[in-house]
């Protein structure tokens, strides 16, 4: 078995020293001739982990593809040449000259960043280690370039979606080849890690462009969607993408305050990161291109035609040599020919489809609480201010978002996959690629000279650090209480599990006009929905092994099942609004009509 032997769910101190190792070493290639965020504070540190993740990442995959080295010693000649950069670093006596930042936006940051590592944390251990997809996908593939296989190529082959870039999984196994142990902290702490440099960019740049009440507001918008901490503790590729799109976005961005050659190479060699990270990587940076291009010929930026030349050409090459490398075609294109195509392009079922979901998604008070429509609100209310919205930096992001974002309407309308299904198990997460770069885009964008009354008034009093301090200590205490309460409780992850199937019956119904009809076996009870995308849950001790569905297409009954006295007390107490009196030992969520069935 791949995380049998060798698989434990602790050991944090090697995997610690590590990470440090692997941020130092962003620090070190950052800083290589001369620290260009010294005006900057907070950028270093953000910059510094997504280049030294990608960095070991990417150095991994070259000993292992490449030269074709074993796990061990392609792990430990990453670290070594990680350790001598950072030894001839400080040897060569450079230093870092650091900006201060606002004593109130400073506290506000520090308490902001330890709430999200709070809730990081109970969604982990809430989630044991990580979404199930996680592990067939991109952990798998780490289990296997950390392994001795002899046929590296095939066992890639053999996983979901083998097309997938590999920098991610390959950072992963670079950490589990020197630890010897494939351990569940390993992933853990990487999408910890970037997902902290994604908060820490988007409030040092926000707070650059516009002041650190800005800069603190975008982080609350951030943690506000409750998605993203989930997300970053599913262990996807989505955040690191997310990261790197927030990394090229903030380097074009600080470019306009300061020109400097080196921001530009810096968002190219991030915007390269992303191809490596996910497929969708590079549609954005394909999205990238147009604009940056138009505006280097107009300028007669030669250097940057250069970086984006030869930014181009490695990622084309490499990622042509690894397709090779695998041979197996997207799974999203492989069964797609041409005539078919241009005959979904003209489906305005398809387009109306899209519409709606899209619609669903943004007024989806379940996964994004409307703190997508709140935040325009925000915008729209302050205004923009004409002279950022129309620099270089801001219309470079801005393209490039538009740009993406009609890319993945494109896929969604061409794939040959079932639209319902491919939207419904994907939107949330390819909306979230882009979130945090809107929030970062339009916040560095709005006027803030009609704020200076309100700015002091939240400085003073929400950013004062002695109630920040307050609030998170009583917020760590409320949430550590609860999770003692509920920790690993069969019934805790069944309620969750049938929420979530509710929520997504409410979209299905919301895009189609009626609930999935159930296929009758036996009474009429079946788990046909579950069949149409929703994975089957078993629940050890007393809860049931899987979840009945009925429903005609107008209504519907969704219920879970227990055996034991002590579960129904239990739910009459804590969900008493679930417990079904038509059908013994259920429990569940319906219609007003199917109440009895």
């Amino acid at each position: 078995m791949i995380f049998g032997h060798g698989t434990v769910v602790n050991q944090p101190i090697h995997t610690f020293l590590l990470c440090c190792c692997a941020v130092l070493l962003g620090h070190c290639l950052l800083a290589a001739r001369g620290n260009v965020f010294r005006d900057y504070p907070g950028c270093d540190l953000g910059f510094s982990i997504g280049l030294g993740l990608g960095a070991f990442g990417a150095a991994f995959l070259a000993a292992r593809l490449l030269f074709q080295a074993g796990p061990f010693l392609s792990g430990s000649l990453v670290v070594a040449l990680a350790l001598l950069a950072i030894a001839l670093y400080f040897l060569s006596g450079s230093k870092t000259t650091r900006g201060e930042l606002p004593s109130a936006g400073q506290g506000g940051l520090y308490v902001l960043l330890g709430l999200f590592g709070l809730l990081f944390l109970v969604s982990h251990y809430n989630g044991a280690g990580g979404e199930q997809d996680a592990w067939f996908i991109w952990n798998l593939k780490a289990a296997f370039l950390s392994g001795d296989g002899a046929c590296l190529a095939e066992s890639l082959r053999s996983t979901n979606h083998p097309d997938y870039p590999l920098v991610l999984p390959g950072t992963i196994a670079c950490l589990w080849s020197v630890t010897g142990q494939k351990t569940f902290a390993a992933p853990a702490s990487i999408a910890f890690l970037y997902a902290l440099g994604l908060l820490v960019l988007l409030q040092a740049a926000a707070t650059r462009r516009s002041g650190p009440f800005i800069g603190l507001l975008g982080l609350l918008f951030l943690l506000a969607t409750p998605f993203f901490t989930t997300l970053t503790a599913w262990q996807y590729a989505d955040i690191p993408l997310a990261f790197y799109i927030v990394g090229v976005f903030t380097a074009v961005l600080l470019h306009d305050l300061r020109p400097d050659r080196r921001l530009l190479l810096l968002a190219w060699v991030l915007a390269a990161l992303a191809c490596w990270t996910k497929n969708e990587g590079i549609l954005f940076f394909c999205a990238l291109l147009p604009p940056r291009l138009i505006i280097s010929f107009r300028k007669k930026n030669f250097f940057e035609l250069s970086c984006l030349f030869f930014a181009s050409l490695a990622v084309g090459v490499s990622l042509v040599a690894f397709k090779q490398f695998i041979l197996v075609p997207n799974d999203l294109w492989a069964n797609l020919h041409w005539r078919a195509m241009l005959g979904q392009l003209l489906d305005s079922h398809r387009h109306a489809l899209i519409g709606r979901f899209l619609t669903a998604t943004l007024t989806s008070a379940a996964t994004w609480q409307y703190v997508p429509l709140l935040f325009l609100a925000f915008v729209l209310i302050l205004g923009p201010d004409k002279r950022k919205l129309t620099q270089e930096g801001s219309v470079t992001c801005l393209a490039a978002i538009v740009l993406a974002l009609l890319g993945y309407y494109g896929v969604y309308l061409l794939s040959y996959q079932d639209l319902s299904w491919l939207m419904q198990t994907s939107i949330d997460r390819l909306f979230m690629h882009y979130w945090p770069g809107i929030v970062l885009v339009l916040l560095c964008c709005v006027k803030t000279e009609a704020l200076p009354g309100l700015q002091k008034v939240c400085l003073s009093v929400v950013c004062s650090r002695m109630l920040l301090v307050g609030v998170a200590v009583f917020a760590l205490a409320i949430t550590l209480y609860t999770r003692s309460l509920t920790a690993n409780h069969p019934l805790v992850h069944a309620v969750e599990t049938l929420t979530s199937m509710r929520i997504a019956l409410d979209r299905y119904h919301a895009v189609h006009g009626a609930y999935p009809v159930s296929q009758a076996l036996g009474d009429g009870w079946d788990n046909g929905f579950l069949r149409e995308g929703q994975s089957e849950e078993t629940f050890e001790e007393d809860i049931g092994d899987a979840y009945s569905y009925r429903s005609d297409g107008k209504d519907y009954k969704l219920l879970g099942h227990f055996r034991t006295p002590q579960t129904g007390a239990a739910i009459i107490s804590a969900y008493p609004d679930m417990l079904n009196t038509s059908r013994c030992c259920s429990f569940g969520f319906w219609t007003n009509a199917a109440r009895d069935w």
